[in-house]
């Protein structure tokens, strides 16, 4: 799994932004290759069970601008990272954790609803956007200004999340 160097873009220093921030964020690739492994884990509505995931901040900072690469061979076995500077490695975590983990995350932020939940994600995202815009090239900043002229926040987190982060946004929450 290839990742972006600081002079192409800086989609890695902004996602371990947004995890510091207390976010769940991850990166995600498929742990198989052919169309057949494919075709199987989207029928079993398995792809995320399938595939290596692994936070920024286990990667940390990249160290230059040359190029980087998280090797790894199944969804939960051992992953390396490869730059010039010397390497990190780890193990990958099951669906089974992250859930664990999330269920747990969900259980510590209290009761407070869906709505509330947004307003400080929407803040924390312009917060990092600001932030990040000081060090990003002049065509790859975001106009905070006009964002705000959007009133709604949940399609602005998206706008964000799509544009700056170059990911996508997932809601997690809890059945009652």
């Amino acid at each position: 799994m290839h990742l972006r160097s600081s002079s192409i873009s800086d989609q890695h220093a902004s996602l371990l932004s947004l995890e510091q921030a207390g976010n769940d964020v991850f990166y995600s690739a498929p742990a198989f290759h052919t169309v057949t492994a494919l075709d199987s884990a989207y029928t079993e509505r398995k792809v995320w069970n399938r595939s290596f995931r692994i936070r920024p901040t286990q990667i940390g900072p990249l160290p230059d601008d040359k190029q980087h690469h998280v090797t790894f061979q199944t969804a939960t076995g051992d992953w390396r990272f490869y730059s010039a500077a010397p390497s990190g490695r780890g193990h990958g975590q099951s669906t089974e954790a992250i859930a664990s983990d999330l269920q747990m995350r969900i259980a510590q932020r209290g009761k407070r609803n869906l709505r509330q939940q947004v307003e400080e994600l929407d803040h924390e995202l312009i917060v990092i956007v600001k932030q990040r815009n000081e060090k990003r090239p002049e065509r790859e900043q975001i106009d905070v200004q006009k964002l705000a002229q959007d009133s709604n926040p949940i399609r602005r987190i998206a706008y964000i999340a799509r544009q700056f982060f170059d990911c996508q946004l997932l809601f997690v929450t809890l059945r009652d």
